[in-house]
C-alpha cells in the first residue's frame, strides 16, 4: 500500500517504496512454494531418514534466501522512508 501511495504522491523514492513492496511479495510467496510443502513434510515425517539431510540442507539454502530478501526489504523501505 505505502508503494502504491508513494507512485500515487510522485514521492522521489518511490522506486525504493516499490523495490520494498515487491521483496515482501517475494518473501511472503515463498512460503506457498516451497516452505508450506517442506514444513508439512517435516511435521508428518514423510521423509525417509536417509533424505532428511539433504532436505534440511535445502530447506537452510531457501530460509537463508529469504532472510536476505527480508532484510533487502527491510533496507529499501527504511530508504523510502521520508524522514
Amino acid at each position: 500500500a505505502a508503494a502504491a501511495v508513494s507512485f500515487r504522491a510522485r514521492h522521489p523514492r518511490r522506486g525504493a517504496a516499490a523495490t520494498a513492496a515487491a521483496l515482501a511479495i517475494v518473501t511472503v510467496g515463498m512460503f506457498f512454494v516451497y516452505f508450506e510443502h517442506a514444513n508439512a513434510s517435516f511435521a508428518a515425517a514423510t521423509i525417509a531418514p536417509a533424505d532428511l539431510p539433504a532436505e534440511l540442507a535445502r530447506w537452510a539454502r531457501w530460509h537463508w534466501v529469504r532472510t536476505a530478501l527480508s532484510v533487502g526489504a527491510t533496507v529499501a523501505a527504511f530508504r523510502a522512508a521520508d524522514y
